[in-house]
């Protein structure tokens, strides 16, 4: 087994009497450079941000972006203070906020 999170794209189609098949398709998805543990994420339109987390056994602020139209990562302005196990991020009028969590 991969030592990394996989992603999958669900297909869903509606076929004869209301039936649903559903497909699932592995997606080429590079692993982030990064990859926190215990890290918070929010989506913001084709875009998944994962926010802080643990990296080298330490709390971080870094912000890495998934472009799931592209299925690549990149590297977002950090937060202002490093936190682990935040309970929740929203996206509202342009900003991201991320609510508990500790340093």
């Amino acid at each position: 087994l991969p030592s990394y999170d996989r992603w999958f794209a669900l297909d869903r189609t509606l076929i004869t009497d209301g039936w649903i098949k559903d497909e699932l398709s592995l997606l080429p998805i590079t692993p982030s450079s990064s990859a926190p543990s215990k890290s918070t994420t929010v989506a913001v339109g084709f875009e998944i941000y994962q926010i802080g987390g643990i990296i080298n056994k330490r709390p971080s602020s870094a912000v890495r972006v998934l472009d799931c139209r592209n299925h690549t990562w990149r590297d977002a302005p950090n937060m202002t203070v490093a936190r682990t196990r935040a309970e929740a991020a929203s996206f509202s009028n342009g900003k991201i906020y991320v609510y508990g969590g500790t340093e």
